[in-house]
C-alpha cells in the first residue's frame, strides 16, 4: 500500500488512501484470511500496532470509538471461536504456566487435542518445542 518513499512525505492521497482500507467493510474477510492462516501456522505472538505516522494499521483508530471496525470485529470473531487451549492453555486459566506443563507431560505420546499444536494426531516432540515457545505467556 505504502512505499518506503513515501514514509517522510505523507501526503493527504496517501493517507486518505490507508484510512479508506482501514475502514472498507472488506478487510472483515482479508482479516478472518489471515487469522486463519496464522492460527493454522502455530498462532504465537501477534502484534496489533495502534495508529501509526502512515495510516492507521491498528484494529482500531481510536480506542474510544463506538463502532468496531471490520479488523477488529474480525480478530473478536476468532476469540469467541477458538479455544485458548491452543496457545498451550491446557487448564484454560488463560495462563501457560507449570499446571500446563503437568497436562502437556501427561499428554504426551497421545493424541490429545489440547497439545497437538501441528495437528499430526500425536502429542510429541514437535509439539513440546512448541509449548515451551509459549511456556510463561499469558
Amino acid at each position: 500500500m505504502v512505499q518506503a518513499t513515501e514514509t517522510p512525505y505523507l501526503s493527504d492521497a496517501v493517507r486518505d488512501k490507508l484510512h479508506m482500507v482501514h475502514d472498507d467493510s472488506r478487510m472483515f474477510e482479508i482479516y478472518q484470511e489471515y487469522l486463519a492462516n496464522w492460527h493454522e501456522f502455530g498462532g504465537l505472538m501477534n502484534i496489533f500496532n495502534d495508529r501509526l505516522p502512515l495510516g492507521r494499521f491498528g484494529l482500531v483508530s481510536r480506542w474510544d470509538q463506538s463502532e468496531p471496525y471490520p479488523k477488529t470485529l474480525a480478530v473478536m470473531e476468532l476469540l469467541q471461536t477458538q479455544p485458548f487451549t491452543f496457545f498451550g492453555d491446557g487448564d484454560g486459566d488463560r495462563d501457560v504456566d507449570f499446571d500446563d506443563f503437568f497436562l502437556f507431560t501427561d499428554a504426551f505420546g497421545g493424541d490429545d487435542r489440547r497439545f497437538d499444536f501441528d495437528e499430526s494426531g500425536r502429542v510429541d516432540f514437535t509439539d513440546f518445542f512448541h509449548f515451551v515457545d509459549v511456556f510463561g505467556t499469558r
